[in-house]
Order: structure tokens, then C-alpha cells, then sequence
């Protein structure tokens, strides 16, 4: 179907922005910038290096020890430097998050994912009889075209991706012109605020019945 479609194509469209590097023709003169009245040892790598680790761990969860062995093979193509997980992780953790304001529409993604609150491992909570902590979510918009942040929240693991969504949606319902999801967010209010601008899957145990919304079988 159409609605099929647009999702396999959203995915393909998504995993290209995501691992774009097209930064690469200008890496030199980004750096440069980086490095601009910079004190001390100057930095190896810019800043777009760093976002475009930033966005596979995010999306992917790939550990700091597997991005450093991923930019050891970019270095050995591209010929650029490269730098200690140690130090992916400390760039990592003083990136700024900038929310992109827009008054015009645009097709956006809406996912989350979940981070550990401590680093320790569930063997070792049991080992030692320490209480889990459990995980914090992490929901957010992003532009399909550029991968930019248009709104975020943050909630506990137990908040279903649908519940959370109403709250980014109800904010941006106005900018997007199509929302890109998973079946996490397969429910009737995203239907009726979209419609068939919903580019979502239907969930296996989804009825064939529409139940309040004439664009969802859920």
C-alpha cells in the first residue's frame, strides 16, 4: 500500500541522513574554525565528526569502544585523524542540543530511546542486592531533511511511546506536514491528528476495525 511505502522509504531516507558524510569535503576548514582561538593542545577533530558519532550512538546504541574502532576504519579511508573512545565520550557529553524553531512544515520522525541511569551492570546489582534503577526515555522530533531536533522529553521507562508523544506532538501539530514513526506509535490520536500523514505501521494485534478514527485500524 501507499501508507507501506512511505514508511520502507521514510527508513531508507532516515538511515541516509543519519550516516551522511558529506562534512568530510569540508573537514579541514571545520576544524580550522574549531581550533580558532582555541588555548592549549588543539582539537583533532571537529565538531561535525563528533555529531555524526553522537547520532549512531543515539540511534543504534553503539558502545564508545565500537565508534572509536568505526573512526579507526573512517581514518584509514578518508585519511582524517582519529581519536580515543575516551575522548569521543567526553566531546559526546559537551555537545549542546540546539532546537531548530520553524514556522514552516516539514516531514519529521518521531522515535525514542532509552539510557541506563547507572553504568552498572544488572549482574552486579544482583551480585551485590543493589535496587535497579531502571532506564530514563528519551522521545524526540526530528527534521527528516537535516536530522535536526525540533522537541524533546524525557520520561521514565515506564511511559508508553504513544502517551509521550501526545505531549511533543500537541506542540508541533502545526510544523509537521508528515510524522514518520514506528508501531509504538500506532493509536487513534496520532490518526486523528494526521490522518493518512501518518506514515505508521500497524501494530500485529491492530483490529481491522477504525474505532473512532477513519484513517487507523487500531
Amino acid at each position: 500500500t501507499c501508507r507501506w511505502e512511505k514508511y520502507n522509504e521514510s527508513l531508507v531516507d532516515r538511515i541516509q541522513y543519519l550516516t551522511d558524510l558529506s562534512f568530510i569535503k569540508d573537514y579541514d576548514t571545520l576544524l580550522e574554525e574549531k581550533n580558532n582561538g582555541k588555548i592549549g593542545h588543539p582539537y583533532k577533530v571537529p565538531d561535525a565528526l563528533i555529531m555524526y558519532l553522537a547520532r549512531l550512538r543515539s540511534i543504534f546504541n553503539i558502545p564508545f569502544r565500537s565508534l572509536e574502532g568505526m573512526l579507526r576504519s573512517l581514518a584509514i579511508i578518508t585519511g582524517i585523524k582519529s581519536i580515543s573512545y575516551s575522548e569521543i565520550f567526553r566531546r559526546i557529553r559537551r555537545i549542546k542540543p540546539e532546537i531548530n524553531n520553524t514556522n514552516s512544515k516539514l516531514d519529521c520522525i518521531i522515535d525514542s530511546t532509552g539510557y541506563k541511569i547507572t553504568i552498572r551492570g544488572d549482574y552486579l546489582g544482583h551480585k551485590w542486592h543493589k535496587k535497579r534503577k531502571g532506564w530514563i526515555k528519551l522521545h524526540v522530533i526530528i527534521s527528516l531533511k537535516d536530522v535536526t531536533v525540533l522537541s524533546f522529553t524525557i520520561t521514565d521507562e515506564h511511559t508508553h511511546d504513544s502517551k509521550a508523544a501526545r505531549k511533543l506532538l500537541s506542540k508541533m501539530k502545526n510544523n509537521i506536514l508528515r510524522i514518520f514513526g514506528d508501531k509504538g506509535y500506532d493509536s487513534k490520536y496520532i490518526y486523528n491528528m494526521f490522518g493518512y500523514n501518518a506514515v505508521i505501521p500497524p501494530r500485529k494485534n491492530a483490529s481491522t476495525k477504525s474505532r473512532g478514527s477513519s484513517t487507523s485500524s487500531s
